[in-house]
């Protein structure tokens, strides 16, 4: 049997590890943490360096250097479907610390049976929007290369 131990704050000793700040790899409590788009953040001058750039990808949400060399400038347009038959994207993986994208493919679908692959993406959701039977996906996305 293997036994954890439990991680304590690194400025609050008493407190108990919340998270580890994902910049110098730390430990703190819930007090001495931001979080970021997908990570925390201590205090540390170098650590709130990388928070702010995470934050500002994700207030003005575009593909980083890296995510943009690996894509070509080819939408996956809108998707639609009607009765289970048309387009969709499907899978989440491959996401991006920086930018938040994430590597999803486009298929046409046939009574929501994935027919033929149209193409792998690389994609950033803007906004969800889930009403009724009215489902609103906004994002952006640039296709990857081959």
């Amino acid at each position: 049997m293997v036994y954890k131990m439990k991680q304590s704050c690194l400025n609050h000793p008493s407190k108990e590890s919340y998270a580890i700040c994902y910049a110098c790899k730390n430990h703190y409590c819930f007090d001495c943490l931001k979080e970021g788009l997908q990570h925390y953040y201590c205090e540390k001058y170098e650590c709130q360096e990388q928070y702010r750039k995470e934050k500002d990808f994700r207030d003005n949400p575009r593909f980083c250097d890296e995510c943009l060399d690996a894509t070509i400038n080819e939408t996956a347009n809108s998707m639609f479907t009607f009765n289970f038959i048309g387009t969709t994207l499907r899978g989440k993986n491959n996401f991006c610390s920086i930018c938040g994208s994430f590597i999803s493919s486009k298929y046409f679908i046939f009574y929501g049976i994935p027919i033929i692959k149209l193409g792998t993406y690389r994609i950033i959701e803007i906004q969800k929007e889930f009403l009724g039977s009215k489902n609103k996906l906004t994002f952006l996305s640039r296709r990857i290369k081959k």
